[in-house]
């Protein structure tokens, strides 16, 4: 397992790459190669989507929660840190000029649910994809944020959410 210092990203395995200039890592030593063919890094194709699962069967934060604020500090905490984690495990790319991001959630049963609820949940998700360094700050020149989307009854019979990030330079 090798890692970086600065970024704190591990990887492994003989085909793998880290881009020691904006803290990339590649699974594959073409798309490393294919990054870096002009001598500087290149930013991802504008149109590129990615999507990240995360971990939770049901948003951990909603708009009409009433958490103590040293509750709600933790688990905002706990949320920002673990999308940051699943954004360099997910090999998200660091530096992009602007990205779209959305919330989704397919619950595990087809109660009525308010799409605007998910807000609190997606911020902290948009703070820890800043935090990986996907782009300079969450402010809008950077970052769009769309309308959390409420999918169907997942097929799982457990709920699933996940982000979906598309690049928008």
């Amino acid at each position: 397992m090798s890692g970086c210092s600065k970024c704190k990203a591990e990887w492994g395995g003989n085909d793998s790459a880290h881009c020691a200039e904006c803290h990339t890592t590649f699974t594959g030593i073409a798309a490393f190669d294919a990054h870096r063919h002009t001598g500087t890094c290149t930013t991802p194709p504008s149109g590129l989507s990615l999507t990240i699962p995360l971990v939770w069967t049901t948003p951990p934060l909603s708009m009409n929660d009433r958490h103590h604020w040293a509750a709600k500090a933790r688990i905002t905490r706990d949320i920002r840190e673990t999308t940051r984690i699943l954004a360099i495990a997910h090999h998200i790319p660091r530096n992009l000029d602007h990205v779209t991001v959305s919330l989704h959630y397919a619950p595990k049963t087809n109660r009525r649910i308010d799409a605007d609820n998910l807000a609190a949940t997606l911020k902290p998700c948009c703070d820890g994809l800043v935090d990986h360094g996907l782009v300079p700050d969450d402010e809008p020149r950077y970052m769009a944020k769309l309308m959390p989307v409420i999918h169907p009854k997942s097929s799982t019979g457990k709920g699933q959410l996940w982000l979906e990030i598309e690049v928008t330079q």
